[in-house]
């Protein structure tokens, strides 16, 4: 399954997400849901990050609303956390990208 979520991960986020649902839906153990890859593992951009982290988070949230109920409490935990690690780095990032604007 992790090689197959490894390709989905460079889906578009619409097919990404049902993927992941559809995932789920059939298994909610959350040790085998921690082994997906649900984002590309690498990314290019120019300029600012923090659009592209804005909208990994806001995929994240996606994400979290299809871990309903008690059977996804860690799945959610886990989710939150790595959402509030993006927005303290959108937080460094605005921080260094304004010191070094001149």
């Amino acid at each position: 399954m992790q090689v197959v979520f490894d390709a989905i991960s460079y889906f578009q986020e619409d097919r990404r997400l049902r993927h992941i649902k559809t995932f789920l839906q059939n298994n909610q153990n959350f040790a085998d849901f921690r082994k997906l890859t649900i984002e590309p593992s690498m990314q290019s951009w120019s300029g600012s990050r923090v659009p592209i982290d804005t909208r990994r988070a806001e995929f994240l949230e996606k994400v979290k609303t299809l871990c309903s109920g008690p059977d996804f409490l860690e799945h959610r935990t886990e989710i939150s956390d790595w959402i509030d690690r993006i927005y303290r780095d959108i937080e460094r990032t605005k921080k260094s990208e304004f010191l070094r604007d001149d």
